[in-house]
C-alpha cells in the first residue's frame, strides 16, 4: 500500500486578550473561552448568541427570494382545494423535507399526496413521466424537495401541462434556471436572506412559518393548527444527516429539533431510536449522524425511500415499529455490500495513487450503486483525495458518478471545468454527482484530475487542528458540561480537540483488534481513554506522550463519567529509533467511532 502523508498537528495560537475577555464577560473556563476564540467568536455578544441559540433570533422567512410568490400559490391552493402532490429526494434531507411539509399541509386539511422516486429505476430529480403522471391524475401544484432546480425541461412540461411547480432545494444553481412558480434557494443572486446553507429541510421548514405567518395575518388558521415547533425533530434529522454547517441558524433549528427528537413524540423517531439501542446514552447530533440516519438512507439505497416518509409521518406506533424493523434489515444488507465493495475499491485505490492520480475513479459492474457514496466517503478519508464512485448502466452506456471531496478543493468549480463532456451534475463543494457517456471517461478523469491541482497546486497534505491546551484536572470539574453548549456538533462546528501534555499511561490494551483502550494519568488525575483504529500505535504508550483527544460524557452503569476519545498520539521527548516509523503511521481516519460513518456520505448525489 502506498504510504500516507503523515498527518500534522496544528497547534492551538489564542489570542490571550481575546481569551480574557470572553473569560470576564461569560464566565466561562479558559479552555471554552480558547475554542470560542479559535473559531472566531471573539465578540462577547456573539459567543454568547453561539453559546445560548434561540429562535427568536431567526430571520423573516419573507425576506427570501421566492417566498411571497411560493406562499400565495400555496394559498391559492387551499383556496381552491387544488389537488397538491410532494416530491422529494430519496436521502434523509429530502425524505425529511418531503415529510414535514406533506404533514403541515395534511393538518390544514389540503388534498395532498407525495412521491418518493425509486434511486435504481428512476434516478435523481423529476422527470417528465414524473411531471405527466402528476398532471393526469389531477395534481395542479407540484413542490420539490431537494431536487427541482436543474429541472428545466421537466418544469417547462409541467407548465404546458397545466401544473405549477414550487422548487424547494438547496444546490448550488446551474447555469440556466427552471421556470417555476417559485424557487426557495437562498444562493439566488437577488436573495436578500442573510443565512445561505440551509439543508433542503431547513429551506421547508422555512417554507410552513411563512405560509402559518400569512394565514396568521389572515385570521384563517384552522382550528388546533400545527405547532410549528413539531416539525423541528424532521428538519434536525435532516440538516445533520445531509452534513450543512452547524452555524447560524442551523445551529438555532439543530439545537431546538434535538430537544424535540429527546422526546420521542413521533411514533417514528420512536421507533428508529429502538432500533439503533441508543437507551442510556445522550441523543444528540452524533447519534442522527452514526444511528439514525444510516437507517433512513438504507431505505433508498436498498430499495424504496417512500417508506421513510411513511415512517416518519404515521400516527401508529405499530406501522412504525414495522417499518422501522423494514429499515433495519435493508441497512445490514446495505453494510454486508458495502465491505465487500470497500475491499475491492481500496485496492484499485492503492493502484490509482501508485500512478500518481489525484483524483482516485473506481468502479466495477458488480457493485451495488446504492452504496456508492458511502464508498467514496471512506476512500476519501482513508486516502485523503477526492473519490469517484461510478455505476454503469450496460444498456445506455450512462455513467452515474458518487463524488466526495477533502478539505480545500471545490467539487462543483472542478466539475464545471468538465461540464461540456457531461449529461448533468450538481451537490456541494464536498459531495458531489455527475452523470456522462462512459465513451467519455477517461476524458473526464483527465479533465477532473487537471482541474483539482489548478485549484490547489498539491494535494494537501492532512492536519489535526488542535483547539486548546488543557490538563486533565481541568476535566475533573465543570468544564465538561461547560463545553456541552458548545453542541450541536458537526460540519462547521466540529467538536473540539484537545491536547494533553507529557502523561503517561498504564492498563493499555488492544479491543476488537484495531481499537486502543487505556486509562491516562496526569500527575494526580487519571481518566479512561479509547482510540478507535490506533491498535498500531500501542508502543508509543510505554513512553511519555501527548494525546490530542476530545471529552466525551458517557453513562455507564447508571454513573456519569468523562471518557477520552483519543484522535492521535504523539511521544513526548524521545523513543527508541525502532518505534520512530510510528509517529507518522496514524491511519488519515484515525479517531472515527467503530460504527457506521455515514455522516459524510449521506448527502445525496444530486444528479
Amino acid at each position: 500500500m502506498p504510504p500516507s502523508p503523515p498527518r500534522q498537528w496544528r497547534d492551538p495560537n489564542p489570542d490571550p486578550q481575546a481569551v480574557e475577555v470572553l473569560c470576564r464577560a461569560l464566565g466561562v473556563h479558559r479552555v471554552t473561552a480558547e475554542i470560542l476564540v479559535a473559531r472566531n467568536l471573539r465578540d462577547p455578544d456573539e459567543a454568547e448568541m453561539f453559546l445560548y441559540p434561540d429562535f427568536d433570533l431567526m430571520e423573516n422567512p419573507m425576506k427570501m427570494a421566492g417566498m411571497k410568490r411560493a406562499v400565495h400559490r400555496t394559498l391559492l391552493a387551499l383556496r381552491d382545494g387544488d389537488p397538491i402532490r410532494v416530491f422529494g429526494d430519496y436521502d434523509v434531507d429530502g425524505v425529511t423535507a418531503a415529510s414535514c411539509v406533506y404533514l403541515f399541509l395534511q393538518r390544514l386539511g389540503v388534498r395532498v399526496d407525495y412521491r418518493i422516486p425509486l434511486r435504481d429505476a428512476e434516478g435523481y430529480g423529476l422527470t417528465v413521466h414524473t411531471v405527466e403522471l402528476a398532471a393526469s391524475e389531477g395534481v395542479k401544484l407540484l413542490i420539490t424537495t431537494d431536487c427541482g432546480i436543474s429541472n428545466v425541461a421537466e418544469i417547462e412540461r409541467a407548465n404546458a401541462l397545466g401544473l405549477d411547480v414550487i422548487v424547494i432545494d438547496h444546490h448550488a444553481l446551474p447555469p440556466e434556471l427552471p421556470p417555476a412558480r417559485a424557487i426557495l434557494n437562498p444562493l439566488q443572486p437577488e436573495c436578500e436572506y442573510p443565512f445561505k446553507r440551509f439543508a433542503a429541510v431547513g429551506l421547508a421548514f422555512m417554507f410552513v412559518y411563512a405560509v402559518t405567518m400569512a394565514l396568521e395575518r389572515y385570521g384563517a388558521l384552522p382550528e388546533g393548527h400545527p405547532d410549528l415547533r413539531e416539525y423541528l425533530d424532521l428538519v434536525a434529522l435532516g440538516t445533520v444527516a445531509d452534513v450543512m454547517p452547524l452555524l447560524g441558524e442551523n445551529r438555532i433549528l439543530v439545537r431546538k429539533g434535538l430537544e424535540v427528537l429527546r422526546r420521542r413524540r413521533r411514533p417514528g423517531i420512536n421507533a428508529l431510536l429502538e432500533r439503533a439501542q441508543v437507551d442510556g446514552q445522550p441523543i444528540n447530533a452524533r447519534t442522527i449522524g452514526y444511528r439514525l440516519a444510516p437507517l433512513i438512507n438504507a431505505a433508498g439505497r436498498m430499495g424504496d425511500a417512500s417508506r421513510c416518509v411513511r415512517l416518519l409521518t404515521t400516527e401508529a406506533y405499530g406501522e412504525a415499529d414495522r417499518l422501522s424493523r423494514e429499515l433495519e434489515q435493508d441497512n445490514l444488507r446495505r453494510q454486508a455490500q458495502e465491505r465487500a465493495i470497500l475491499e475491492e475499491a481500496v485496492t484499485m485505490a492503492e493502484q490509482q495513487i501508485e500512478a500518481g492520480h489525484s483524483i482516485l475513479f473506481l468502479h466495477a459492474p458488480h457493485w451495488h450503486p446504492g452504496v456508492l457514496g458511502i464508498i467514496a466517503s471512506r476512500i476519501k478519508e482513508r486516502f485523503h483525495r477526492p473519490a469517484a464512485l461510478l455505476s454503469i448502466n450496460p444498456n445506455t452506456g450512462v455513467a452515474r458518478v458518487s463524488i466526495r471531496s477533502i478539505e480545500g478543493i471545490d467539487l462543483i468549480q472542478a466539475l464545471q471545468t468538465v461540464e461540456p463532456l457531461l449529461l448533468s451534475f450538481g451537490g456541494h463543494v464536498a459531495a458531489a454527482g455527475m452523470t456522462f457517456d462512459v465513451a467519455n471517461l477517461q476524458r473526464v478523469q483527465e479533465g477532473l484530475n487537471l482541474a483539482i491541482l489548478t485549484q490547489v497546486g498539491q494535494l494537501p497534505s492532512p492536519s489535526l487542528p488542535i483547539d486548546a491546551d488543557c490538563s486533565l484536572e481541568d476535566l475533573s470539574g465543570p468544564l465538561p458540561q461547560e463545553l456541552l453548549r458548545l453542541a450541536p456538533f458537526g460540519a462547521g462546528n466540529p467538536e473540539p480537540v484537545l491536547r494533553l501534555r507529557n502523561v503517561r499511561a498504564f492498563k493499555s490494551r488492544v479491543v476488537h483488534s484495531r481499537h486502543l483502550r487505556t486509562r491516562i494519568r496526569d500527575g494526580e488525575s487519571y481518566h479512561d481513554a479509547i482510540g478507535f483504529t490506533l491498535a498500531p500505535l500501542l508502543p508509543l504508550l510505554n513512553y511519555p506522550v501527548d494525546i490530542a483527544f476530545t471529552p466525551r460524557i458517557t453513562q455507564h452503569r447508571g454513573r456519569t463519567r468523562v471518557e477520552l476519545l483519543m484522535r492521535d498520539i504523539q511521544p513526548h521527548g524521545e523513543i527508541p529509533e525502532e518505534l520512530l516509523h510510528l509517529t507518522a503511521a496514524t491511519p488519515l481516519a484515525a479517531g472515527l467511532e467503530d460504527e457506521d460513518d455515514e455522516a459524510a456520505a449521506s448527502q445525496d448525489d444530486d444528479t
